[in-house]
């Protein structure tokens, strides 16, 4: 798999979300009364569909520069691999409809202090194969690329990444320190936004979540707690940091101070105009989580 090729699938640009988005809340609103089921199958479908977004040049400059690439493959998921470095090793973990290399500031700022950076394209995801994806299916891609590494320093994860890298650290992945940006808590609150932004009607809502217990029959009715990212939290005894921008538009600041408060140990850093994507970006945000990693440095 080549890591550094832009993707050329053609994709909708981001101007064109608005009449899509009315377009499927005209259709929920009309169909979703009367046909419940069919509708729950497709919100299921738009649930578990990412929408992939083209690489910027930015991203596709430093994937070039990366001084290993390679394809991990987990339980038959493949997906690319980009790492920058040598020494104790972090992990960026990227959100949904994100890309690893988005996440690519926080590289430079970690190699000059001796660490190791890797990423991942998750599936479904920037140059990764597949069409839908789900948090296990990348805290199993988390879990193989710390194998590969022979274990991780730290893990930054931003926006939906934080759901498997809570997955991961809950199920045993061994970390110095983790740091979170932008993460949601409660998955059942993330549905809900799901449902207001598509003017999704109940019958249907309902429907969909005994279709998404469906999918996770380890966890069933439980998964709406399991899978919160706070409930995960309290189980967590590493260092922590929790990150996020009060005017945050995707996941609403309360998120953030739940996983904060439920974390034994935890920095909590709140920023002012960055909203949910420029945070990863903002220079200070940068400079506070590379010195949280590296705890020596004065």
């Amino acid at each position: 798999m080549d890591t550094s090729k832009k993707v050329t699938r053609k994709k909708h640009p981001r101007g064109m979300e608005g009449p899509i988005i009315q377009s499927l809340r005209t259709l929920f609103r009309t169909v979703g009364p009367i046909a419940p089921g069919l509708m729950s199958a497709l919100a299921y479908k738009l649930w578990f569909t990412p929408r992939r977004y083209r690489r910027p040049l930015w991203e596709l400059n430093l994937a070039a520069t990366a001084d290993e690439t390679y394809v991990i493959d987990a339980k038959g998921i493949k997906v690319p691999v980009w790492a920058w470095g040598q020494g104790p090793t972090v992990l960026l973990v990227h959100g949904w409809e994100g890309r690893g290399t988005q996440l690519g500031s926080f590289v430079a700022p970690l190699n000059a202090r001796g660490y190791r950076v890797v990423c991942f394209d998750a599936p479904a995801h920037g140059n990764a194969a597949g069409k839908t994806t789900d948090a296990v299916e990348m805290h199993t891609i988390i879990d193989a690329i710390a194998a590969r590494e022979k274990g991780l320093h730290g893990v930054i994860s931003h926006s939906f990444g934080a759901i498997p890298a809570s997955f991961a650290m809950r199920g045993g992945l061994k970390l110095d320190r983790a740091v979170f940006i932008s993460p949601p808590s409660e998955l059942g609150a993330m549905l809900t936004i799901f449902q207001r932004e598509l003017a999704i009607p109940e019958k249907v809502m309902t429907r969909l979540k005994t279709r998404v217990e469906r999918r996770f029959p380890d966890h069933g009715s439980r998964l709406w707690q399991e899978f919160s990212t706070h409930a995960s939290a309290r189980h967590f005894n590493m260092p922590g940091m929790v990150v996020h921008d009060r005017g945050d538009a995707i996941v609403p600041i309360s998120q953030g101070r739940l996983v904060a408060n439920s974390w034994q140990s935890v920095q909590h850093m709140e920023t002012e105009g960055l909203g949910h994507r420029k945070i990863l970006l903002d220079p200070g945000v940068v400079e506070q989580v590379t010195l949280f990693l590296d705890p020596l440095v004065k």
